[in-house]
């Protein structure tokens, strides 16, 4: 899946020529911009060099992104949401399967394993997106500012919410024991990224 593959965000019918162009070079910007990072690394990816690739000033990048930092937060919001929408056709095809099983302990264990699947299988099926979610979990370096995590942190807590979910319906059934779900989603999410 790549960032054109991403959810349509196409003004609304009426909307002017001046808007509709806006947001064809921002989509523009974000795909180069993913092209970039893919290729050559996130930390390769600058300003300057997205408006080489796209043949535009500097300048006009920002207009479009305020620094480096709202732009890979853009980028990784996107990531994020593709995954979880990945992850909920694999849930749902899951759940079709588990819906035959009897026994709910054994339900609930399976959904962590789903995840926990889905969790690891993104380096392979979903590379760059992957690498977006990564980033944001385990970099030392933070490449998105404090005040730029207003953009992916929703799309994050979403995506970790799936597990949340699982994890606390398993606790629940008392297949696990924990005291809170998402302290345990966070070090199953550090610890399967490698952070």
């Amino acid at each position: 899946m790549t960032v054109t593959d991403a959810p349509d965000e196409s003004p609304a019918p009426g909307v002017g020529r001046r808007a509709r162009n806006r947001v064809e070079r921002e989509r523009a910007y974000l795909d180069a911009a993913l092209e970039i990072a893919g290729r050559d690394g996130l930390r390769h990816l600058t300003m300057a060099r997205l408006a080489a690739e796209v043949d535009a000033a500097v300048g006009t990048v920002y207009t479009y992104f305020p620094s480096k930092g709202a732009l890979v937060a853009e980028l990784q919001r996107e990531a994020i949401e593709r995954l979880t929408a990945s992850f909920h056709l694999v849930r749902d095809r899951s759940d079709a399967v588990l819906a035959g099983w009897d026994d709910p302990m054994a339900v609930s264990v399976a959904r962590l394993a789903v995840f926990g699947h889905f969790w690891v299988a993104t380096v392979d099926t979903f590379p760059q997106e992957a690498a977006f979610l990564h980033a944001l979990i385990s970099e030392s370096e933070q490449m998105v500012p404090p005040e730029e995590l207003y953009r992916v942190l929703p799309a994050a807590m979403a995506l970790l919410g799936e597990a949340r979910a699982a994890v606390a319906a398993a606790s629940a059934l008392g297949a696990i024991r924990l005291d809170d779900p998402m302290d345990l989603v966070v070090r199953w999410a550090a610890a399967l990224t490698g952070a």
